[in-house]
């Protein structure tokens, strides 16, 4: 079993906007612009619960490749598909078609994309020689058919320090800033998130 690490900037904003100005503020100036935006109202939906949206629609190769105008265009309808979540679904499009407008996307790319850059390149060099082979075969019995699908981690400004399961290929990590790498938590995460 393979992990395949990179940033993805539609699951970021909606971490983003699910947290509003209760996100990190390591970088002030990207704080600022989504606290602006959102203002004092948070979304009533954590990330875990607004993303998984994305994976009850698409694998990982489907949120790979969704674009952020794809996602403002079509994310608040996949809500309306959803008893519990359509009740929101005017608000996150209202949110989502904020940032677009007001050239957030533009800022998060400049201020965080180097930061996510660095550490996805990190976290990838820490990853690629461990052997996951164990974890693959005891996955056989639980997931037939998927054990030899590279697993995701999809690394996040937003969510820190948080790590969650986005489906049963893929996991969002906390970007952290600067300070040494040590693979063993979000490994050890992984493994505890697998065995849901």
């Amino acid at each position: 079993m393979r992990l395949v690490c990179r940033p993805c900037l539609t699951v970021d904003m909606l971490i983003g906007l699910s947290l509003g100005r209760s996100c990190r503020k390591s970088i002030p100036a990207v704080w600022k612009a989504l606290s602006c935006l959102t203002g004092e109202y948070t979304l009533p939906l954590n990330p875990w619960t607004l993303t998984s949206v994305l994976s009850c629609r698409l694998n990982v190769y489907g949120i790979d490749a969704l674009t952020f105008p794809e996602l403002v265009r079509c994310f608040p309808d996949w809500m309306r598909d959803s008893e519990f979540l359509a009740k929101y679904a005017g608000e996150v499009e209202k949110g989502l078609r904020a940032l677009e407008k007001n050239g957030f996307v533009q800022l998060y790319e400049e201020r965080c994309g180097p930061v996510l850059g660095e550490w996805t390149e990190r976290l990838s060099g820490a990853v690629e020689n461990i052997s996951l082979d164990g974890l693959s075969q005891a996955m056989s019995g639980l997931c037939p058919g998927k054990s030899g699908e590279p697993l995701r981690i999809y690394t996040s400004y937003f969510c820190y320090p948080h790590t969650f399961m986005l489906s049963d290929r893929a996991l969002v990590a906390s970007c952290r800033m600067g300070g040494r790498m040590d693979p063993a938590p979000l490994l050890t995460r992984l493994v505890h998130e697998l065995l849901h």
